[in-house]
């Protein structure tokens, strides 16, 4: 038992260890090279989906460690992205001033965009249901809601 416990110290102090200073807490993490500091995640089956503070949207392959695709947003600064949502093979980006993405999240190709920035601004839609439909281009199968 004495002995068990000596060599585990020891094998501890052998072994590297990973650490950060408080202070340098939320300035390294979640940044991958070429995308910049990760904002929003949503991680399903080996892929992480991510949208970052430079307007950046990109699927990675957490198994590999790479990025599988990436699409840079217009270089616009009164334009943030707030909401990142995963359903089925697509990806939903909802940025201010509203504009509404929709991705594939196989290539990253965009499928459909709605921007209604100019629009007049009315909230009655804030106390309803929203539901909304997206029909597939990659299975051809009908809208589901």
């Amino acid at each position: 038992p004495g002995s068990a416990m000596l060599e585990l110290m020891l094998c501890s102090l052998l072994l590297p260890a990973a650490a950060m200073f408080e202070e340098q807490a939320g300035q390294y993490d979640w940044h991958k090279e070429n995308i910049g500091r990760v904002t929003h995640a949503v991680m399903t089956g080996g892929k992480a989906y991510v949208a970052t503070e430079s307007n950046v949207v990109a699927g990675l392959d957490t198994k590999r460690g790479r990025i599988s695709w990436r699409q840079i947003l217009e270089d616009n600064p009164s334009e943030k992205i707030v909401s990142l949502l995963h359903h089925q093979k697509m990806l939903v980006t909802l940025s201010e001033p509203k504009t509404v993405r929709v991705w594939n999240t196989r290539d990253g190709s965009l499928v459909w965009a709605s921007d209604s920035s100019h629009a007049q601004t009315n909230t009655s839609h804030l106390s309803t249901p929203l539901r909304i439909s997206v029909q597939s281009r990659i299975s051809g199968g009908s809208p589901r809601a």
